[in-house]
């Protein structure tokens, strides 16, 4: 098989699971708590989360890390750069399914 056979292939099953999936009811997204970390910060030394509350179209979330930026990377004239954030954001997605676009404000120290 071509890599054009494939890619037309690859590309058809993709937008019949697309349209499949459009085709489904779906109903609004109810009120959840969402977490995530980011594993590239363990590994270059530092630390990412982020907990999320959602409920209706709105998102509320608090963001913690912070990173060892190696020296490799960061050093000049004898500096390194550390760094560690604290964000609070406040975000509203334009339809009720809590996904797709979204706009919002986020605060950082």
């Amino acid at each position: 098989m071509t890599k054009m056979k494939f890619f037309i292939a690859v590309l058809a099953g993709l937008l019949f699971i697309n349209t499949a999936n459009a085709q489904e009811e779906e109903s609004p997204a109810m009120n959840s708590f969402t977490f995530s970390n980011d594993l590239v910060s363990w590994w270059l030394g530092g630390y990412d989360f982020e907990f999320g509350y959602n409920f209706g179209k709105n998102r509320v979330a608090l963001t913690f890390n912070g990173l060892e930026v190696p020296d490799s990377y960061s050093s000049q004239d004898g500096y390194t750069v550390d760094y560690h954030y604290f964000g609070a954001t406040y975000s509203r997605f334009i339809n009720n399914y809590q996904r797709g676009f979204n706009y919002g404000v986020s605060f950082g120290y």
